[in-house]
């Protein structure tokens, strides 16, 4: 289970340098991608600049059909922290309001 997740970063340590940028108009998205040897982990970091999520709504985020969205299900969130968690990783986040997000995934190497 967890070669899987180690290939899956490995592949993509590989393919880029530490930083990764990419830009969605006005917004500006960067993955960070760490290997900690201390915790036999890689970690990625992706951080938007954008609006932010509200101090109310940042203990829902993952959970399931909680959405602020008109046409959202609530289930993306639900869904990629289920998969993280079957692969012994973490999700965090961390917002702030008119700043932006930062969403970090741990996944163990061994």
């Amino acid at each position: 289970r967890n070669w899987t997740a180690y290939s899956m970063c490995s592949l993509r340590l590989q393919a880029m340098e530490n930083r990764t940028f990419y830009n969605y108009g006005t917004n500006q998205i960067t993955v960070d991608i760490k290997k900690d040897l201390y915790k036999n982990a890689v970690c990625v970091e992706i951080t938007d600049f954008g609006c932010g999520i509200s101090p109310e709504n940042l203990d829902k985020v993952f959970e399931p059909y909680f959405s602020t969205k008109e046409t959202g299900t609530g289930l993306g969130l639900a869904i990629v922290k289920k998969i993280i968690e079957d692969h012994e990783g973490k999700i965090a986040v961390e917002s702030t309001l008119n700043v932006g997000t930062k969403f970090t995934v741990e996944l163990p190497t061994t």
